[in-house]
């Protein structure tokens, strides 16, 4: 729409905050914090920030991409997670995602070839996306399906976790973290990052 790039993520997520705004039973148990405020006063700071130092166009490009990407992320998160057992129910989800995120991107550093460098082309805004992975120590950079390598070895990182807290659960929870864990893992180091 205009300037603002509209990828599936930012779609999903505002659809999913509608929704949850929608939802009577959601919006009950939502109550202001401090961490709302700053959310909120650190997207206003930084949007007022930036309108002084940039073109127009650039600024609604830049908040646009900012609001649905940090804040509506953001409270459609605080809105989804409640109490304990949704935490538990995103941090199964997220263990299952991680297992076959982290197969493909070990087969993408090993071989080179990935399932999603052929979407690159739809991508209007960046056509060459997909085109040849990076090499690093002999090795592909795995970009999976967010096509960069940061971006996808941050996934791993950041639901590393919560994905450990299934730990605390019995049964076949507890191996489904182990799995889970060592998927995160192996999936982050198929990035092939030079950092920590």
């Amino acid at each position: 729409i205009g300037t603002v790039d509209l990828s599936a993520p930012r779609i999903i997520i505002s659809a999913l905050l509608i929704r949850c705004i929608c939802d009577r039973s959601l919006t009950c148990w939502f109550r202001w914090n401090a961490v709302d405020f700053f959310v909120v006063l650190f997207s206003c700071v930084t949007s007022v920030a930036l309108f002084f130092t940039t073109p127009m166009d650039v600024w609604i490009q830049n908040r646009a991409g900012h609001m649905m990407e940090s804040t509506f992320t953001y409270f459609a998160t605080r809105l989804i997670l409640i109490n304990r057992a949704s935490v538990f129910s995103v941090a199964k989800f997220l263990a299952f995602a991680s297992v076959f995120l982290a197969i493909g991107g070990i087969i993408e550093c090993y071989s080179g070839k990935s399932i999603y460098m052929g979407l690159g082309q739809y991508c209007p805004w960046a056509p060459n996306r997909g085109a040849a992975l990076q090499t690093r120590f002999g090795l592909n950079r795995a970009e999976g399906p967010y096509g960069e390598t940061i971006m996808f070895g941050l996934f791993f990182t950041a639901i590393f976790p919560v994905v450990w807290q299934l730990r605390q659960l019995s049964g076949g929870w507890r191996r489904l973290a182990n799995i889970g864990s060592a998927a995160c893992i192996c999936g982050a180091m198929s990035t092939v990052s030079s950092g920590p």
